[in-house]
């Protein structure tokens, strides 16, 4: 589907070129081009015009020789020359130093290197072959005409030959085999070999005439110079002759006797496949073949005979016109793309390829006019991106309150006709096409017009020089009058007994190319053309001086039929490419990537800018240019050469084989065969900024989210085009297969548009077809379908497509979920965040549901299934509501029985049928049940006896029934509890279902129903040791010993004795009560209110006074005392219990500040010697050496000479512990055994905990103090005072050597430093990776950072009793 276009075309001057034959040689790596003459060897610069090489034949040894062959050696600066008085002669371009390298007497008449230029094929005048090395040295001899065959001989058993099959009516005398007549070769042949290499130089064929029959034909050998193959008789062949680079077909020519072929034959030299020249027989000679290096096109030198069919003598034309011609392949067909005509005074004398530049041509003319062609390959769609104040419009499928259906044009050439397909409609495979666009000429390029009313029109540019123009619209067209030229033939989309359903393209004018105000425009090499508006178009032009194309404004007459030039314009440098910008402007690309902006009309040129104002230009030439927007921002996108993909000059893709672009999007292909698709709905910057990230490795910026999707193609996949209005995307197979495919982007950006156009009936068709999620139709603008019900239930208008719709609802938002990649972009992520709350989310179905049965109502008749669906679809399901209002329709319409048929047998397959029957026979309606047992197919057997019991109870029993079996225990309660004489059963669903509090409701309170179920709700919470609710059930019911049980049982003695004084209890049973109370309550350390009790209501004092000092509640035990009169328990029981308690905490104090200092001394010297250690190992260089390595442990002697990390274990452990085994985790962890691993933060962990501790006692010290004074026992408050405050000077004095100021840094921070090496700090990132991952030794928690935090402690001493 690609067209060949022209690029860039040079033009030089060679002297003394006159009509010898002329040989080119290529440098490569400079672009010189080395060219005989008749006199000299010439080397030329094309690019300035320059002639950089001379050297006269007379000093190749003999100035009356012909040169017969000139190649240019590479990396020997050196050109070979081969001459027809039989020298072979080396000349160095730099020296021009001459060295003659042999002579054949016999004469020089060819001469071939192979592709690497390691072998040397020289033709004599005797008919053979010389076979010489790049040392010259001589390998073989070969007789071009020997009698063999080849060593590839056929080998046949006689299967299949004539004489042995059966021929029918005609007899045996069919069978004798009939001499072959052997036709000589052509009389304008010059009976001279052809030497041509295959591409990868393992084989060479020799084309020649054979010495006995006078044909032509060619023989193949291989690189050892073994001939393999003899060609079969072909009659007519031509002397052209070329193998292709890839190696799988020779070509040449065959003039028949009713046409001339170009025909391939395969190495063993049968003839495979052909294609006709478009031109009679005898009209054209086939001078030359040649494939260029990629070997995707085929050049074709052709000749003008221009003789009659009684005049054959070729001397005898008056005149000669050369024509070249390029041919490529596409899905086992062959097109003419291009053909350049050549006047009889500029005829070629030579043409080349590129060996590496594959669509660089090169061609020397006989009047000494040097020209170099440079093709490329682009698709010709109608698509055309034109930015209009800043924002781009794509002209075919612009939005203007929707999408409108534009076609999508595609234009192929094909010599004499376009081969168009409107992609919006069809997509036809190549070799077809909807219809041609029949020319009278062989067309070069084709423009389509950028204007919106005329978007589909298209210029057809001719090889002589005519535009030939077509049109959708009849109006001011010249279609009759143009009919012998132009016209249009249907090709797939028509033919006999058809009738075309797509509009097609009618002629318009036939216009001719005027270029009167300059002879320097070439109009034979105008390119780059443009249709900029209804009258005004733009080309590029080589210009006469090196280095400089001309820009040319032509304006469109349609009254004298021209195309002609208004104004010229210089450009420094050769154009590359050209895009129409805007109205107002092209854009043009030069060779280096620099892009320049030319105005129109005025065609000033100037540099095109960035918005930093830098001047743009491509860090590579892109042959391949666009212009687009990102999010408003206009930019240019390029593809160069070498798939590298560039936005302005940022590179966003190294591999990029093909792209294009729709309204939204920006798709690429890759040769990874996987699919870009890049949003434009993103800003530029972000857009740059992600790409820019993501090649170098860097982490992704925010709010980029969304900007690009991909998926896999099938292998070696191009993109054609893609349908701006609909979501079609053309790709092309490597064979030329097209495969149309619906990217999801295109799909969901198409839907979204349909939708905000409120065309819901085209979007559910579109999702429908390409199975995408019907939530989207309420998703993609929530509010708006809220707000057009009606207009989604009319546009919709079938119940199975909102059937379709109900089914696919889902309490989930698919713009946040399934589709989230495809609504990420920075406009959609605002409307996201204004969506609704989550609870909306959750509510979806049922509030889509509620709406649409709203509506639905309006015609409920109709659309009966869709309520059924919405109610069924709730959440929870509706069935039973689903079912009454078939009922009720059923009622209403009874004698439309096939519509509540066909509905109830819808709903069984909504849901399962033992369900469905469920809640029919919920409805308490029997009609109904059997209307639904009916459709669900169960057996009469099973439900007819059920149904027949159930009809014969009472009402509420019934229910009562009906419910127990639905498990609807709730109505099966409030219908039981109706029922006289059912109690018991009542009483048994209530406890078998424990409802209890529903069953309080129904029974009036007091009666005897309600205490019987007070009473056994009451036993049932007791039973769940919720003894203080059961009490207050208990007395619901009036069973006041019951509650005082359970109140008791519930440690609430407030509610236990007024339960008890409530009873009135004698006071031996209130006392008594009283101590078990009490007893209780000091089990459970309540000890305040087990004084209370004991105190109050038990009247033992003594045992109160006990109970307090126990708690060390000093203050109430001595109240008590003097408030009873019992002073004497001061003596037996206060004063030894607080010496008790003042002796117990001296001795904590004690104990807390031994610890302390201890472990604080232990602290250090663990600390000094893991030090030590550390810095000996960094200075040993001992690698795997890490903070908290076992050698750091003071019971190790020796330092290892190296540590590796220890592999970890690879079974899985629990993550969940109870908190028992948590503990004594923790505490295995914190081992403070001397040497231990963590020795250091066992230490700290067991200082940090005493001297929390020690901080704590603060309020326990102060009470004791207090009355310890206030009994008089001053020295024992001044001794604990003392002691305490000593112990808080001991903690403070310390704290700063236990928790240092780099106690953190020493235990994180990695072994780096001056004095460290490479292998200590990769050491010591091991060894703390092996501690993270060994599963042998105990984890290290973020909990062991707490560690490090010193504890607040205030160590200011602790005065209380200042006057001590």
């Amino acid at each position: 589907m690609k067209n060949l276009v022209l690029l860039t075309c040079i033009n030089a001057t060679i002297p003394k070129l006159h009509e010898a034959d002329v040989y080119i040689a290529i440098d490569s790596d400079t672009g010189r081009v080395y060219i005989n003459t008749t006199t000299d060897i010439i080397g030329v610069d094309p690019t300035i015009d320059e002639e950089t090489f001379a050297i006269g034949l007379e000093e190749l040894g003999d100035a009356c020789v012909n040169v017969t062959g000139l190649q240019y050696l590479q990396g020997e600066d050196s050109i070979c020359v081969s001459t027809d008085h039989g020298d072979l002669v080396v000349v160095n371009v730099l020296t021009k130093l001459v060295e003659s390298v042999g002579t054949v007497d016999s004469g020089l008449l060819q001469m071939k290197w192979s592709p690497d230029q390691e072998l040397l094929l020289l033709g004599t005048g005797h008919n053979s072959i010389i076979v010489m090395t790049r040392e010259f040295d001589p390998v073989a001899e070969l007789d071009i005409n020997a009698s063999e065959f080849g060593e590839g001989q056929f080998i046949t058993v006689g299967w299949g030959k004539k004489e042995t099959q059966f021929h029918g009516s005609e007899g045996k005398g069919a069978a004798v085999k009939k001499n072959e007549s052997i036709e000589p070769a052509l009389l304008w042949d010059d009976r001279k070999i052809r030497i041509v290499w295959r591409g990868d130089g393992q084989y060479f064929a020799v084309g020649m005439i054979d010495p006995v029959n006078g044909n032509r034909k060619f023989r193949v050998w291989n690189r050892e110079c073994v001939l393999q193959y003899t060609s079969e008789y072909i009659g007519g062949l031509e002397s052209a002759l070329a193998w292709r680079p890839s190696g799988n077909l020779l070509v040449s020519s065959q003039r028949k006797p009713h046409r001339h072929d170009i025909v391939f034959f395969e190495k063993n030299g049968l003839q495979h496949g052909e294609f006709t020249l478009p031109f009679g027989k005898d009209e054209m000679e086939v001078k030359y073949l040649e494939w260029n290096s990629d070997s995707s096109i085929l050049m074709i030198w052709l000749t003008n005979l221009n003789y009659s069919k009684k005049d054959v003598d070729k001397s005898k034309t008056d005149e000669t016109s050369d024509c070249l011609q390029f041919w490529t392949m596409s899905n086992y067909h062959w097109y003419l793309k291009q053909s350049v005509e050549f006047k009889k005074h500029e005829t070629p004398s030579c043409v080349q390829w590129d060996a590496e530049q594959s669509h660089r041509l090169h061609i020397v003319c006989k009047n000494g006019k040097y020209r170099q062609f440079v093709f490329g390959k682009t698709v010709n769609d109608s698509n055309i991106p034109v930015l209009c104040d800043e924002k781009e419009v794509v002209v075919n499928g612009h939005h203007d309150n929707g999408v409108k259906n534009e076609e999508t044009f595609v234009a192929v050439v094909d010599g004499k006709s376009i081969l168009m397909t409107p992609f919006q409609h069809m997509c036809v495979p190549p070799p077809m096409s909807a219809y041609k666009l029949m020319l009278p000429n062989s067309a070069n390029s084709v423009a389509f017009s950028p204007l919106k009313d005329i978007s589909s029109d298209i210029s057809v540019f001719m090889k002589n020089g005519e535009v030939a123009m077509f049109t959708m619209e009849n109006i001011g067209s010249d279609a009759e009058n143009l009919q012998d030229r132009l016209s249009v033939k249907l090709d797939a989309a028509g033919g006999n007994g058809f009738i075309h359903c797509i509009k097609t393209h009618v002629p318009k004018s036939l216009l001719k190319i005027e270029t009167e105000i300059d002879d320097a425009v070439d109009t034979s090499a105008l390119h780059h053309w443009i249709w900029l508006n209804e009258s005004k178009m733009f080309a590029v032009s080589p210009g006469m001086l090196p280095g400089i194309d001309l820009a040319v404004l032509f304006e469109i007459d349609f009254e004298s039929k021209s195309l002609k030039a208004i104004k010229i314009t210089e450009i420094r440098g050769l154009v590359l490419s050209a895009i129409l910008f805007n109205s107002s402007c092209v854009l043009i690309q030069l060779q280096d990537g620099t892009i320049l902006k030319c105005d129109i009309p005025s065609l000033g040129v100037s540099d095109y800018t960035l918005p930093s104002g830098q001047p743009l230009k491509f860090p590579r030439s892109c042959p391949q240019v666009t212009s687009c927007s990102f999010d408003g921002d206009p930019c240019i996108v390029g593809l160069s050469e070498h798939f590298r993909m560039y936005i302005n000059d940022t590179e966003i893709a190294s591999d990029c084989s093909s792209f294009s672009l729709h309204n939204d999007f920006l798709f690429m292909t890759t040769h990874s065969h996987k699919l870009r698709c890049i949003s434009r709905k993103i800003s530029l910057e972000n857009v740059l900024k992600y790409y820019t990230t993501q090649l170098e490795g860097r982490s992704l910026i925010p709010n980029c989210e969304g900007i690009e999707t991909e998926r896999a193609v099938e292998r070696g996949s191009k993109i054609i085009t893609v349908t701006p209005s609909d979501s079609r995307l053309i790709l092309q197979m490597p064979r030329g297969n097209l495969e149309l495919i619906h990217p999801r982007n295109l799909v969901l950006s198409l839907v979204k548009s349909l939708i905000t156009s409120l065309k819901y009936g085209e979007a559910f068709t579109v999702m429908k077809k390409h199975r995408i999620n019907m939530n989207l139709l309420y998703d993609i603008d929530k509010k708006m379908f809220e707000e057009n019900i009606e207009t989604f239930v009319k546009a919709l208008d079938s119940t199975t497509n909102l059937n379709i719709f109900i089914s696919d609802l889902q309490n989930e938002d698919l713009t946040q979920t399934m589709y989230k990649q495809y609504f990420l972009t920075e406009t959609s992520k605002e409307n996201n965040n204004a969506t609704s709350s989550n609870s909306s989310v959750n509510r979806k179905i049922n509030n889509v549901s509620d709406i649409l049965i709203v509506e639905l109502e309006k015609s409920e008749k109709r659309f009966i299934s869709s309520l059924v669906t919405a109610d069924v679809k709730k959440k929870p399901s509706e069935v039973g509501k689903a079912l009454k209002r078939i009922k009720i329709l059923a009622d209403d319409i009874g004698h439309e029985e096939k519509l509540i048929s066909n509905v109830l047998k819808y709903m069984t397959v909504l849901v399962d049928s033992n369900t469905l029957f469920n809640e029919a026979l919920g409805t308490y309606d029997f009609k109904l049940v059997l209307m639904v047992a009916e459709k669900s197919q169960l057996d009469p057997k099973e439900f007819l006896p059920m149904l027949h019991e159930l009809q014969s109870l009472e009402e509420n029993y019934r229910k009562f029934k009906i419910d127990s079996k639905l498990r609807r225990y709730s109505t099966a309660l409030e219908h039981i509890s109706k029922c006289s004489g059912h109690f018991d059963e009542c009483l048994d669903l209530i406890q078998s279902h424990e409802m209890y509090k529903e069953a309080l409701n129904l029974y009036d309170r007091g009666s005897e129903n309600y205490n019987t179920i007070c009473e056994m709700y009451g036993e049932c919470l007791s039973g769940k040791r919720k003894y203080e609710e059961a009490g207050i059930i208990f007395t619901h019911c009036q069973d006041s010993r019951k509650a005082l049980e359970s109140f008791s049982n519930s440690n609430n003695y407030s509610l236990a004795l007024m339960t008890a004084f409530k009873l009135k209890l004698d006071r031996n049973e209130i006392v008594e009560l009283a101590y078990k109370l009490a007893e209780k309550a000091k089990t459970t350390s309540r000890h305040l209110e087990a004084v209370e009790i004991l105190e109050h209501h038990a009247h033992d004092i003594e045992q109160a006074v006990e109970t307090a000092l126990h708690a060390q509640l000093w203050q109430i035990a001595l109240r008590m005392t003097q408030q009873h009169n019992r002073t004497d328990l001061n003596e037996t029981h206060v004063l030894p219990s607080i010496k008790e308690a003042h002796e117990n905490t001296f001795q904590i104090l004690e104990s807390h500040k031994n610890l302390i200092e201890q472990q604080t001394a232990r602290l250090q010297t663990v600390r000094q010697l893991k030090e030590k250690q550390r810095m000996q190992a960094l200075l040993d260089g001992v690698e795997g050496i890490g903070m908290d390595s076992d050698l750091y442990s003071d019971t190790s002697s020796t330092m290892a000479g190296s540590v590796t990390s220890r592999p970890s274990s690879t079974t899985s452990r629990s993550t969940g512990r109870s908190s028992k085994s948590r503990r004594k985790k923790e505490r295995r962890g914190y081992s403070l055994k001397e040497g231990s691993r963590f020795e250091d933060l066992a230490l700290l962990h067991s200082l940090k905990v005493a001297i929390n501790a020690v901080d704590e006692l603060s309020g326990d010290v102060k009470n004791l103090c207090l009355h310890l004074a206030l009994l008089h026992m001053d020295s024992l408050a001044e001794t604990l005072q003392k002691q305490y405050s000593e112990v808080r000077k001991i903690i403070g004095r310390l704290l700063p050597t236990i928790w240092s100021q780099d106690l953190i840094q020493n235990d994180q921070t990695m072994t780096t430093g001056p004095q460290s090496t490479v292998n200590s700090i990769v050491a010591s990132m091991q060894n703390r990776r092996s501690d993270r991952n060994d599963n042998n030794e105990e984890k290290r928690d973020f909990k062991d950072l707490d560690l490090f935090v010193t504890p607040k402690f205030d160590s200011k001493s602790q005065s209380w009793m200042t006057g001590f």
